[in-house]
């Protein structure tokens, strides 16, 4: 055969593979109890350097160098981190300042109350993360209690409160997320996403946990209910029953708001209602400080706030002094955004919903968290998704574009590999479905959270250096008066 007729046939030959390896399932054929795979193109052509995914470093000597550089961070070399850190904050214009109000609004709540409202999909749920958070930003600023929580509990116990509810077979509850069959008649889902609708009697009783782990949202004393309808509440701490009352003037028709201040903190207690309502949410706060919400929505992507009716969520954001919004969610919409169209739709979606929480809570700062690593099976071993990494590079610019904070959790706990290694290690840091963390890891990615915001908040005081050396000298010369 002639050489050009050679070169002709094995062309050929490249170029059915190459359709066959383009038009073959990813996630293979199934025959029987086997699994028939053909190579992807980008398997094919991956060189050896993309192939190898595993972190140079074990997850906890990572976690380790993250720590050790958030430690290490002092004066001018603030700027490294802010700079170049894998774990720092993307923020919108590149505008180091951007957290500047939420920082001052932290330093003036001794004498009133701020929230910070985590939402997020199932990696919040028992209040993981969250919980880390909150006890990070009470023990520095001051605040008590656990904030929402919903009438209806998913778990009996989450790590910081226990909570149940009587009757149980006779409340339902409805989602503005999941599948349809979750939804209700209206679209009033209120700030938690969720409804509970009482017709009788019923008691929640609750009491918070975990005390050397999490001393600071121990106790609560102001007490708020959220509901469409009326009814009559009171609540009952030891031998105290206080009546919640509503200011019926203000709240003349939508979401009421049922509230009692009781005459000293507590660690435990039973909120009896009676009536007809559906309950939005239900708040165990402190009378200032920090509150920290953890609002977390298992199979939601965060892409439906929108289709809350406006007024039943604006009006907690006006009433409840909100300085952070941090939105968690991709996780879930990231398997099946497969296509550039999938995630850009996504990311289209996104910046709705952002733009929908600058209306409603205006003074707020908002901070965009992005999936973690995610692993898949292909050939038989957990890799990274393969369209993960553009799928957080293309949420990363929508969202800074969109005027909010950007968290690069994917790249925080390593990047591409990390959660298989995570898996691996031991103890765990990740479940063996190679998508949630277990409590111990999501005690490590809260610690770099944490030593995040502690670096951006030690910074701008590095900045405001003048300020507060005079106020240091001021306090200093009261004390010795």
């Amino acid at each position: 055969m002639k050489a050009y007729k050679t070169v002709i046939f094995i062309s050929c030959v490249i170029a059915m593979l190459a359709l066959v390896s383009w038009s073959f399932p990813s996630d293979g054929i199934r025959a029987g109890e086997l699994t028939l795979r053909f190579p992807s193109l980008n398997e094919v052509l991956a060189t050896e350097e993309e192939a190898d995914e595993e972190p140079l470093l074990s997850p906890e000597e990572l976690l380790q160098q993250r720590l050790d550089a958030i430690l290490a961070a002092k004066d001018n070399e603030y700027l490294d981190y802010i700079l170049s850190s894998e774990a720092r904050f993307h923020l919108p214009d590149s505008d180091l300042t951007y957290f500047d109000d939420f920082f001052v609004r932290l330093e003036h709540c001794g004498k009133q109350l701020i929230r910070i409202v985590h939402y997020g999909d199932s990696q919040l749920e028992e209040d993981r993360i969250t919980s880390f958070l909150r006890e990070n930003v009470q023990a520095k600023f001051g605040g008590s209690g656990i904030g929402m929580l919903p009438a209806v509990p998913k778990s009996g116990a989450t790590l910081t409160v226990a909570h149940s509810i009587n009757p149980t077979d006779r409340i339902p509850y409805y989602l503005a997320y999941g599948p349809a069959s979750s939804r209700a008649s209206h679209n009033r889902y209120g700030p938690m996403g969720q409804i509970a609708h009482i017709d009788t009697t019923t008691v929640i009783n609750f009491r918070t946990r975990q005390p050397n782990v999490f001393p600071h949202c121990q106790t609560f004393q102001r007490i708020r209910v959220r509901i469409q309808g009326y009814g009559s509440m009171t609540f009952i701490a030891g031998n105290n029953r206080v009546k919640l009352t509503c200011d019926t003037a203000r709240y003349k028709e939508g979401t009421r708001v049922y509230e009692a201040l009781l005459p000293s903190p507590v660690k435990t207690g039973s909120l009896v209602i009676s009536g007809e309502m559906d309950v939005q949410s239900i708040q165990l706060d402190g009378t200032k400080g920090v509150v920290v919400d953890n609002v977390a929505m298992r199979g939601c992507s965060g892409t439906m706030f929108t289709s809350i009716e406006r007024k039943s969520i604006e009006s907690f954001f006006k009433d409840e002094n909100v300085a952070l919004i941090i939105l968690q969610f991709g996780g879930n919409s990231m398997p099946y955004a497969k296509s550039e169209a999938a995630i850009e739709k996504f990311c289209r979606d996104t910046r709705r919903q952002i733009d929908f929480f600058h209306k409603i809570a205006p003074d707020a700062k908002i901070l965009y968290i992005g999936p973690s690593d995610m692993a898949t099976s292909i050939a038989g071993e957990m890799h990274t998704y393969p369209h993960l990494p553009a799928f957080v590079e293309a949420l990363q610019t929508t969202v800074t574009q969109s005027g909010a904070a950007f968290w690069n959790m994917f790249e925080a706990m390593g990047g591409k590999g990390s959660m298989a290694q995570w898996v691996k290690t031991s103890p765990q840091l990740a479940g063996a479905d190679h998508i949630h963390f277990t409590q111990k890891g999501a005690q490590r990615i809260s610690e770099i959270l944490n030593g995040t915001f502690d670096i951006y908040y030690n910074y701008y005081r590095f900045r405001n250096y003048d300020r507060y050396s005079m106020a240091d000298s001021i306090s200093a010369v009261c004390d010795s008066i």
